[in-house]
């Protein structure tokens, strides 16, 4: 499994988890909760997507900070930089037409 893939998945749990209601760790647990999910998608934005599939999970890891309405924050692991980071792997992807014609 991708380095993208597991990210993502970790994502999603980190995501869940605090979607659920407080747990009594008040402000404390919310604020570690918080600086992990910013560190996982920081690492995702920094994460090459290199194929079709690296590149959907990625898509979801931005989608899931849109979800948050979060497409007012700014930094590495923000919606507008995982979309950046997003458009970039996507240009940076060969057709495999492509890739046939320049190892012939």
């Amino acid at each position: 499994m991708s380095l993208l893939i597991q990210l993502v998945a970790e994502l999603e749990i980190v995501n869940g988890e605090m979607l659920l209601p407080e747990t009594g760790c008040g402000d404390d647990g919310h604020a570690i909760g918080y600086h992990r999910h910013w560190a996982i998608r920081e690492a995702i934005n920094a994460a090459q997507a290199q194929t079709l599939l690296e590149l959907q999970v990625k898509a979801r890891a931005a989608e899931i900070e849109l979800e948050r309405g979060a497409e007012d924050c700014f930094g590495l692991g923000s919606f507008l930089e995982l979309s950046r980071s997003l458009i970039n792997n996507f240009k940076e992807i060969q057709p495999a037409e492509t890739r046939l014609q320049t190892a012939g």
